[in-house]
């Protein structure tokens, strides 16, 4: 992450969304603390993070207008099953974070999914707390708005793994 990211355009580096459960933002320079970490940039990081012994789920999705979220709805759906997993875990008290390059659009589909998941919320309810706790520009990407508040994302009983 460029440094000066957060500040040249006013983002929140990482936000809590879940006390003590689910973060989400911008790709930190530490995942020490955290048991699962989701990235959702399109490329890993160049550069693994260093004494970071957690487990790591890659949900690589574009922030582009003409991204198929149609196509990439089954990953976006096993990410947020294995974040909703650790929220509902309650045998361990997981810490997530869940974070792409700026913390705003491709993130949110993962944890709007995963928030769909463990608590029962509909999206609207998931996206309204995202701007709330994270950021009022969660989900700017306008295709990614419609596609959460309009699509019927995959479930369990929809989704095959070939």
């Amino acid at each position: 992450m460029n440094p000066d990211l957060a500040d040249r355009f006013g983002l929140s580096p990482v936000s809590e969304i879940i006390p003590g459960r689910l973060w989400q933002g911008m790709r930190p320079t530490s995942y020490i603390g955290y048991d699962l970490v989701v990235s959702c940039e399109w490329f890993l990081a160049k550069k693994p993070m260093l004494d970071y012994e957690g487990v790591t789920i890659h949900c690589p999705l574009r922030d582009e207008d003409d991204f198929d979220l149609r196509k990439a709805a089954s990953l976006i759906w096993i990410a947020a099953s294995g974040v909703a997993f650790a929220l509902n875990d309650d045998s361990r008290a997981s810490k997530t974070l869940i974070h792409c390059s700026g913390g705003l659009n491709r993130s949110s589909l993962v944890t709007i999914r995963a928030l769909e998941i463990a608590h029962d919320w509909t999206p609207k309810e998931a996206l309204t707390v995202l701007r709330a706790k994270h950021d009022p520009y969660v989900l700017c990407n306008r295709q990614f708005e419609r596609w959460v508040l309009r699509e019927q994302l995959p479930t369990a009983e929809t989704t095959t793994l070939r």
